[in-house]
């Protein structure tokens, strides 16, 4: 299960994703292709997951949601993650791309 940990409900599909993604573009102001290029990703990419479809690598998706300021947690499906005990990742948004740091 994933679970985006500013958001309350927890992903199951690609299609959750992608609105997750895109209600969170919009109340940035951002457009797609201004998100593409903050993000160094291909408009076509912002485009699959937004819709939920295609194939899209997970490198990409982590560089849309530390764009967005988005962190996101994986979790077994029998212990689900209670929001409120999730901590914010150490990894400021501007770490950039392929950034990686333990605690």
């Amino acid at each position: 299960m994933l679970i985006i940990v500013s958001m309350s409900r927890p992903i199951y599909t690609a299609k959750e994703l992608g609105e997750a993604i895109r209600r969170t573009r919009r109340e940035q102001g951002l457009t797609q292709i201004a998100l593409a290029e903050r993000a160094n990703v291909a408009r076509g990419a912002v485009q699959k997951i937004e819709a939920g479809r295609g194939t899209v690598n997970l490198p990409t998706v982590l560089k849309i949601l530390r764009t967005l300021s988005l962190d996101l947690s994986v979790s077994s499906r029998m212990t689900p993650i209670r929001a409120a005990s999730m901590r914010r990742s150490r990894i400021p948004p501007s770490a950039g791309p392929g950034t990686v740091r333990t605690q």
